[in-house]
This record gives structure tokens, C-alpha cells and sequence, in this order.
């Protein structure tokens, strides 16, 4: 795992470098969503934007545009005292200066509501605002053509989401009826550490509930995501399986092929969602978050497909059984880990586990991989690995 100065960015993950103070353990019931967790019926607000034959047009979401890291640290104070609202990408038509962008609430406050202006760059804005003066904002771009204030025009407007994502994490779909059960219970075993964990996301999907009479284990999940915690974290990790493994924990221990087991580490599974086995290491030399791909095919393709994806060289390890392990470095306190084994069994296809990585270009992974990528969205793309797992992948607005 790549040793650098801090944790990503993400101090949410201290908790697996040190022990949290023990005045933390009484947790706020207000803090139990830790993951996040999106429900069939949330909706995207649509673009509004002026198309290439210069005609308005608004366009439905599927997904929303992340926000780069660069731009997320530029952003300073404003924006974490604003999340009820919507953060609104603005193109203009020509460039604007810095004075004029600090007049654009006063210049907008006909159409929109507490606008605070949080980014702005050349041409663009990135402004927080009120959904209902979103919309109003895009229907006056529908009906002017471009929506015109004193010198400047508005000719795109697009929400973006804030959320300061990991360069690689998980998106888990849900069963319709028991999406919020899961969000719950996955964020119960993490309350106690963090107030945010977005190395997993939940989605509501088209997944069917578990039925009661078929035990976790008897399903062959091939993704999994482990927490990796350092020695001087020991009473965190202690803690943390205490909660896995509790009288009444809805979890359940799961145990992999012998010949794919990790030393040391240790997997539990929900009993009514078993798509993703969640794990601890105590004591690893660099804490951090490691997510494992198991396979048995296509090894070679598999270590090409990820190094391109993650644009690291892996490190490599072969044991007695046959196993390789291929480890790729993604950033500071992150690991992706492909697991090789030509004896176990796998089923990717079956699995609903959705692989996201960050890119900077795809254009340039796709010719890579020598394999189209199905656009879901702008800046969302979606394809498979070689053996059939899914993958989504996504490059942030710089």
C-alpha cells in the first residue's frame, strides 16, 4: 500500500491509524447514516443547455457529475455549511472576471435564492443554490434561448454532487425493500469511528431480497472490502469485530476458499443482503482500506485490465497453493488486491457489486483495453473486466 504523508484526504479514516479517544464510543443517533445510500426514488435535476445547432435543450440525469479533489479544496469553507441545496455548474458565454462572478447573486436574485457563489474559473461558476431556483434558472435558458443578464449570458446549467469520493470504492445495489435496513447496518458498525465512509455507496436496484432458507455462505461472492487497521488502532479493531460478530449482530462470519484465505483476516456477511463480505486486519503495518477481486480465469487479462484502469504497476506474490496476489498501490491508504486461483469457484456474472474507478481519460482507457465503454451519463461510463465483474467508471469535473 503506498505510503504517503496523509490519508487521502479522507480523516475519516483515522480511526484505523489510532485508537479513537473513549469519550467517542457514545455515539449521536443522528450521525447513523455513515454510508450513503441512494433511493429509487431520488431524482436527478436536469441539464439545461444550448446544443451544437444552437437550440435550448434540457436533458433528464441518470448520474451526477462528481467535482474534482482540486476543485473541492479550492472550494474552502463555503460549501460544507450548504448541502441542502444544489450545487449548480454555470457555463457562460464569454469569460467573466472575478468582480463580476461576486456580483452574481445580486445579478441572478430575480430567478434564484440564496446563492453563494463557490468556484468560478474563465468561463464557469460553480454556485450553490435552492432546487426550486435551479429549475427556474433552466426554464428561463429554455425560453430565451440562453438566459441573459446585463453582458452575460448563461448557456448551461448542470448540478453537480460534492461528495469528496476515493479515486476507487464500491457501489452496492439494494433490494427495493430493504435498502435503508442495509444503509443501517452497514453504518451501525461504523458510527462509532467516522462520520463519513465513502469507500462503499448503496444504490437501490433491481436485486432481489435473499430468501430466509439460504444461508449467506452458500453464495460465492468475488468482491469484498476490507478495513486495515495498524497497531496503535488495536482497540478500534477490537471494537469493530466485537460489532460484527455480536450475539445479536445481523451479521455472520464467511469463510473463503482455503486456498484464497488472507492471513489474519477475517469476513463477515449481512444475513439478509449477502452481495459483500466486510472485513478486518488488526495490526497491518499501513492502515487503510483494501478492496480484493477473487477470480480463477484470464489472469494475465485481469492484471492488464486493472493496471490500466488504476495506472499503477501492481506488486506481485505467488504462494505454495498456487494463489497470486496482484496489489495495486491507488493512492495513499488504498489498495486494489486481485486474488488469482485457478481451483476455486466463481460466478462474476451473478455478482452485483459494482467496481467504480476514477480515470482521466476515456477515450485513451478504452483504446487501452481494446473494448468500448457504454456512456451512462457525462463523465459516468460503464463496462466489465475479463471475467465478467462490473465496473463503472467516472471522471470528475476539473
Amino acid at each position: 500500500m503506498a505510503h504517503e504523508n496523509a490519508l487521502e484526504g479522507d480523516r475519516n479514516l483515522r480511526f484505523l491509524l489510532e485508537d479513537v479517544p473513549e469519550e467517542r464510543d457514545e455515539v449521536d443517533s443522528v450521525s447513523k447514516h455513515v454510508i450513503n445510500f441512494e433511493s429509487g426514488s431520488s431524482v436527478y435535476l436536469p441539464k439545461y443547455f444550448i446544443d451544437s445547432e444552437n437550440h435550448a435543450v434540457k436533458k433528464g440525469t441518470r448520474r451526477l457529475r462528481m467535482v474534482s479533489q482540486g476543485i473541492l479544496k479550492k472550494l474552502g469553507r463555503n460549501f460544507p455549511h450548504h448541502h441542502d441545496g444544489v450545487a449548480a455548474l454555470l457555463t457562460f458565454k464569454d469569460e467573466i472576471g472575478d468582480e463580476q462572478a461576486k456580483k452574481l447573486p445580486s445579478l441572478l436574485s430575480d430567478v434564484c435564492n440564496g446563492l453563494v457563489v463557490l468556484y468560478h474559473s474563465s468561463n464557469l461558476a460553480i454556485l450553490h443554490m435552492e432546487a426550486s431556483s435551479y429549475t427556474v434558472l433552466g426554464d428561463k435558458i429554455l425560453e430565451g434561448n440562453g438566459y441573459k443578464i446585463q453582458n452575460i449570458v448563461v448557456t448551461h446549467l448542470e448540478a453537480l454532487s460534492l461528495d469528496p469520493l476515493p479515486s476507487c470504492f464500491l457501489e452496492l445495489p439494494t433490494p427495493k425493500s430493504n435498502g435503508e435496513t442495509i444503509q443501517e447496518e452497514f453504518s451501525n458498525v461504523l458510527v462509532t469511528f467516522c462520520g463519513s465512509f465513502n469507500y462503499l455507496r448503496l444504490r437501490e436496484g433491481n436485486v432481489p431480497d435473499l430468501k430466509p432458507n439460504i444461508p449467506p455462505v452458500c453464495l460465492k461472492p468475488s468482491v469484498s472490502l476490507t478495513l486495515l487497521f495498524s497497531k496503535r488502532a488495536q482497540r478500534n479493531a477490537e471494537k469493530f469485530n466485537a460489532i460484527l460478530s455480536g450475539k445479536d449482530s445481523p451479521w455472520v462470519r464467511y469463510e473463503p476458499p482455503d486456498v484464497v484465505r488472507v492471513p489474519f483476516e477475517q469476513l463477515f456477511l449481512l444475513k439478509n443482503h449477502s452481495a459483500l463480505p466486510l472485513g478486518l486486519i488488526s495490526g497491518n503495518d499501513v492502515p487503510g482500506v483494501r478492496i480484493s477481486v477473487m477470480f480463477s480465469t484470464k489472469k494475465e487479462e485481469m492484471a492488464e485490465f486493472y493496471r490500466v484502469l488504476t495506472g499503477k504497476t501492481p506488486v506481485c506474490r505467488s504462494d505454495k497453493t498456487g494463489t497470486s496476489y496482484i496489489i495495486y498501490p491507488i493512492a495513499t491508504h488504498l489498495e486494489l488486491q486481485l486474488i488469482y486461483n485457478s481451483t476455486i469457484h466463481t460466478d462474476p456474472s451473478s455478482n452485483v457489486v459494482t467496481i467504480c474507478v476514477r480515470i482521466a481519460d476515456h477515450e485513451k482507457v478504452s483504446t487501452a483495453l481494446h473494448q468500448p465503454l457504454t456512456s451512462i451519463d457525462t463523465g459516468h461510463w460503464e463496462t466489465c473486466d475479463p471475467v465478467g465483474n462490473r465496473i463503472r467508471l467516472f471522471t470528475p469535473f476539473e
